[in-house]
C-alpha cells in the first residue's frame, strides 16, 4: 500500500446551479444551510480528515467565491482554478490538476456532501472512486462492480437498491495524462468510458451515513436538515 498522505483535495465547484435558482442565485457552494454557506460543512469534514490544501475549480461567478475566501478558512492552503469557458467535470479536473501540488489528489463534488474517512481512499492505482449504497439508483444511474474493481457506469433508466457513486475520487495526475480529448469534456461520460478500457478502477464502498446532492431544491430543503443535525 502506498505512503502517501491525503492532504490535498480539487472541489468542483464550477457549475451553473440552474435548478436551484428558484431558492438561490448564488453558485451552489455559498447556498446558505441553517445560515451557513454549504461548502463550509464540507470544508469542515475535509479538514477533520487532515486536509490542508483546497484547490476550487471555478466558473460560474467565481468572483463570489474567491471573496468569500478573501481572508482564508480555518487555515486553509486555498487557491482558484478559474474556467474561461464552461469545461465540463473532465476538463475541470484537468485544468484545477495545474494547481495542485501533490501527485495524488483527492477530487470531490462542491456540491454534495458525503460523510468518509479519507485515510480508507489512499490507493495504488491511479484513479480510485467511491460508491455508497442506495435504496433507489433512479435517479443517479449506478455502478457495475467487480469484487473492488469498477466495470462501468451505468445510465439512469434502472431502478431499486443498488451502488451509486459518491463523488469522490483519489486520483494521480498521470491518470489524465494520456487522456486525448482537451478543452470540455465529462469525467463521467467522456473520460471513463476510455480510461476503463486499459486501465484498473478501483471502488471504495463507503457507508451510507450522510450523502446530499443540493443540487435540487427538494434536496436543497432536505440538506438544511440533515447538515444542521452535524452543527455541534
Amino acid at each position: 500500500m502506498t505512503d502517501h498522505i491525503v492532504d490535498e483535495a480539487i472541489i468542483l465547484a464550477g457549475g451553473l446551479g440552474t435548478r436551484l435558482r428558484s431558492v438561490t442565485e448564488t453558485p451552489k457552494i455559498l447556498a446558505k444551510i441553517c445560515d451557513r454557506p454549504f461548502i463550509e460543512y464540507l470544508l469542515d469534514h475535509l479538514i477533520e480528515n487532515g486536509l490542508r490544501r483546497i484547490v476550487f475549480a471555478v466558473g460560474y461567478k467565481h468572483e463570489l467565491i474567491i471573496k468569500h475566501f478573501e481572508n482564508g478558512y480555518r487555515g486553509l492552503d486555498i487557491d482558484f482554478a478559474i474556467e474561461k469557458e464552461s469545461l465540463g467535470t473532465g476538463g475541470a479536473i484537468v485544468n484545477a490538476l495545474a494547481k495542485a501540488k501533490n501527485q495524488k489528489v483527492l477530487i470531490l463534488n462542491g456540491d454534495v456532501y458525503c460523510s468518509f474517512n479519507a485515510s480508507e481512499l489512499i490507493s495504488d492505482s491511479d484513479l480510485l472512486i467511491t460508491a455508497i449504497e442506495v435504496d433507489d439508483i433512479s435517479r443517479y444511474g449506478s455502478l457495475e462492480i467487480k469484487g473492488d474493481n469498477l466495470i462501468s457506469f451505468l445510465e439512469k433508466g434502472s431502478n431499486g437498491r443498488g451502488y451509486i457513486n459518491a463523488g469522490i475520487y483519489f486520483a494521480d495526475k498521470k491518470a489524465f495524462q494520456d487522456y486525448p480529448l482537451g478543452g470540455k469534456f465529462s469525467f463521467e461520460l467522456d473520460f471513463m468510458p476510455v480510461f476503463l478500457k486499459n486501465n484498473t478502477v478501483k471502488v471504495k464502498c463507503i457507508p451510507n451515513k450522510i450523502f446530499i446532492d443540493i443540487g435540487t431544491p427538494e434536496d436543497y430543503k432536505k440538506a438544511q436538515i440533515l447538515l444542521g443535525s452535524t452543527e455541534k
